[in-house]
C-alpha cells in the first residue's frame, strides 16, 4: 500500500513537471499559472477534491461515500483556531503517516475547515466550484509574492 501512495506522489510530481515544460515548449511566461491562463494541476486537483467534499457535505454523493464525511467540528476550548472555524467545519481526521495524511478524505477535511464561510454557504455546486478555484488562485499568488 505504501509503495502505491508514494508511486501516486511521485507521478502527480512529474504530471507537474510537465505541465512547466509544456509552458516552456509553447512559449508562455512561467508567470502564466498566476493568471487565469493556465491552472497548476495541483489547483485543480484541490478544485475537484473540495467539489465532491461538498457533495459529499450536502449528501449528493453516492450513500457509501455520504456515509465516510466526519463528524461536525467540535469546541473542546476555545482558541484563536476554534474561533476562526466555519459552521460547516469537520473533524480533522488523524493519521499516524504522511501518505495517509495525503489521502483523499485528511488533506480535503483540512482544506475544507480553511474555506471562508461565504464559501461554504454556497449550495450550488458551479459556484462552489467557481469560488473555491477563484479562493485557490487568490492564495496561491499572496504566496508567490
Amino acid at each position: 500500500m505504501f509503495d502505491c501512495l508514494v508511486t501516486i506522489y511521485t507521478s502527480l510530481a512529474l504530471l507537474d513537471a510537465i505541465q512547466r515544460r509544456a509552458l516552456k515548449i509553447i512559449n508562455l511566461p512561467r508567470d502564466a499559472l498566476d493568471g487565469k491562463q493556465i491552472q497548476p494541476l495541483d489547483q485543480r486537483r484541490k478544485v475537484g477534491a473540495l467539489t465532491l467534499l461538498h457533495r459529499m457535505y450536502h449528501q449528493e454523493a453516492p450513500a457509501l461515500l455520504n456515509s465516510l464525511i466526519p463528524e461536525a467540528y467540535k469546541v473542546r476550548r476555545e482558541t484563536r483556531l476554534s474561533k476562526s472555524q466555519h459552521s460547516a467545519a469537520l473533524e480533522l481526521i488523524k493519521s499516524d503517516t504522511v501518505s495517509h495524511r495525503r489521502s483523499f478524505l485528511p488533506s480535503t477535511v483540512q482544506l475544507w475547515n480553511t474555506l471562508p464561510q461565504e464559501i461554504v454557504d454556497i449550495t450550488d455546486r458551479q459556484k462552489f466550484k467557481s469560488e473555491v478555484n477563484t479562493y485557490l488562485s487568490a492564495l496561491r499568488q499572496r504566496s508567490v509574492r
